[in-house]
């Protein structure tokens, strides 16, 4: 399911990636995603990490919110820069960046995952210097709206639960 491998000099790193039977789980992980997305969220500050905020991006893509959109994104989260091409009621997420992106989006992973599910106003983000944008504004915006939280589940005791 996985392989390891050496990049090429000068990174010279082991690096492990899913082989193609690997690969075959995504969507079985995705439905483990979708399903966990509907459980409220912890208390406090729980930090989330790059690549839990890019699996929320694909597991909470709606693909009806496009209506035609055809765009690319640059999201650099921190030191990781990953390509959001949306296209045709899909998303494609990969690590890299963007050539011409009609909007690049820099943050942290958690200011992200606030103005996308936690209330916070991206003129707020920008305004606190912790969100900047490149590009177009509204295409940001266009952006930030296809990841809609899924209904919650009920809490423990309640009926249906």
């Amino acid at each position: 399911m996985v392989r390891r491998r050496k990049l090429a000099p000068p990174a010279g790193s082991r690096v492990y990636e899913l082989t193609d039977w690997g690969l075959e789980l995504e969507p079985v992980v995705l439905a483990l995603s979708r399903w966990g997305s509907r459980a409220p969220f912890p208390p406090g500050d729980a930090e989330i990490g790059v690549d839990s905020i890019i699996l929320a991006l694909r597991t909470l893509f709606e693909p009806s919110a496009t209506d035609g959109l055809d765009a690319s994104y640059e999201l650099r989260l921190g030191e990781h820069r990953f390509l959001a091409r949306v296209g045709d009621g899909r998303i494609e997420l990969a690590r890299g960046g963007a050539q011409r992106p009609d909007a690049t989006i820099e943050t942290d992973p958690g200011t992200l995952a606030a103005v996308l599910w936690h209330d916070r106003g991206l003129a707020e983000a920008m305004r606190s210097g912790e969100l900047r944008i490149e590009g177009s504004r509204p295409a940001v915006t266009r952006f930030l709206s296809l990841f809609p939280l899924r209904e919650l589940a009920a809490p423990a005791g309640e009926a249906g639960s």
